[in-house]
């Protein structure tokens, strides 16, 4: 990813518009698609049934008033150099600094927890494939596994994210590592789930049928929650997808065509379907195989590497891993770089305001 980012950042320098493309800027948006979605999705489905739909339906009902609205975020991103979602909230509100104070707080106090989930799911796969435990993380996997990655993620961000002196200023190592995730980690997904639908057993019907037999079709997975719920989380998830810091820092901070909103209207939906396709099999499998509901958040990597497949396994780890780096740092140089802009407006200010010179009193 470092080197893919560097050759990125270069060839953007040599004037060759590798982030100017459609589908790259498609791609990257797929970062909605977090580690929660690569394992997490399948235990949901477990313990909600058809209610984790309404995460992927959200985005692609959403989809459809994108060319209105997303559009228009781009263009006033250019016209008043927004640079985060923070900055919108503001610039709405006469770019009231307190406002803006008050959103970059609340933001970076929610990025802590969220990267340090993001992280801890890093180390419980990497335990998995180790054949450590990983529903006990001690200090030896803790130093091991998850120490290495703090370091690589705290350079990835550094090297190409808030070193940038510029706040408006695009960064297309992140972009177009983004997208090559995205294909990484529906690889992956893809991959896992053919291997144990068409590899484990003999297809959907096969899993069905098995999963009749033992009645969990009538357990767990047969839960479709009530309407209010569906309406709630379709709605949020509608919103999440552009608004959640990282989201809105690749859809709109880092757009560089708006003719680009097009194609990721119909294209985003279609991943979505696309990444989505083997979640129920795979829940259905695990259980069928009787592991228990409580561990189905690691059906994805762990009913491959059970069956021996330990090529697969390292390729679905690499796809599960690919799928949190941008989520970490992401998030983490939009907030610093929100933090850093309102930091330099405030010095500004504070200059400009000793600097003139104060009136006399006649008299």
């Amino acid at each position: 990813m470092f080197v893919l980012a560097r050759w990125a950042e270069r060839a953007e320098l040599r004037k060759r518009r590798i982030t100017g493309s459609a589908a790259v800027y498609t791609l990257s948006l797929a970062t909605y698609c977090t580690t929660w979605t690569y394992y997490g999705s399948v235990g949901l489905a477990v313990s909600s049934g058809l209610l984790f739909l309404t995460v992927y339906l959200g985005p692609t009902l959403g989809a459809a008033l994108w060319w209105r609205v997303l559009r228009k975020m781009v263009r006033i991103k250019n016209e008043h150099r927004v640079t985060s979602v923070v900055d919108l909230l503001s610039l709405r509100y006469g770019r009231s600094q307190f406002l803006g104070a008050v959103a970059t707080i609340t933001v970076l106090a929610a990025i802590v927890p969220y990267v340090a989930l993001q992280l801890k799911t890093m180390i419980a796969a990497g335990a998995l494939l180790t054949a450590r435990d990983p529903s006990g993380l001690d200090s030896t996997v803790a130093r091991d596994i998850g120490l290495p990655l703090v370091i690589l993620l705290t350079v990835f961000t550094i090297v190409l994210g808030i070193r940038r002196l510029s706040p408006t200023e695009r960064h297309p190592g992140i972009v177009v590592t983004t997208a090559a995730e995205g294909v990484m980690k529906l690889v992956g997904a893809i991959a896992a789930g053919v291997f144990v639908t068409y590899g484990l057993f003999h297809g959907y019907g096969d899993i069905l049928r098995r999963a009749a037999n033992l009645g969990i079709l009538h357990g767990p997975l047969g839960d479709r929650g009530n309407a209010a719920s569906w309406v709630a989380l379709t709605i949020e998830s509608a919103f999440a997808v552009l608004f959640l810091p990282r989201q809105f820092h690749l859809a709109v901070v880092e757009s560089s065509d708006e003719r680009h909103i097009r194609t990721a209207m119909w294209a985003l939906p279609m991943y979505l379907l696309a990444i989505n396709l083997f979640v129920f099999p795979l829940a259905l499998a695990g259980l069928i195989l009787g592991n228990p509901a409580a561990a189905a958040d690691t059906f994805v990597l762990g009913l491959p590497l059970a069956s021996g497949a330990r090529t697969l396994s390292w390729i679905v780890f690499l796809g599960g891993i690919t799928a949190r780096p941008s989520r970490s740092t992401t998030p983490c140089f939009s907030g610093a770089r929100r933090t850093r802009s309102a930091r330099a407006r405030s010095s500004w200010r504070s200059r400009r305001t000793r600097s003139r010179p104060r009136s006399r009193r006649c008299g």
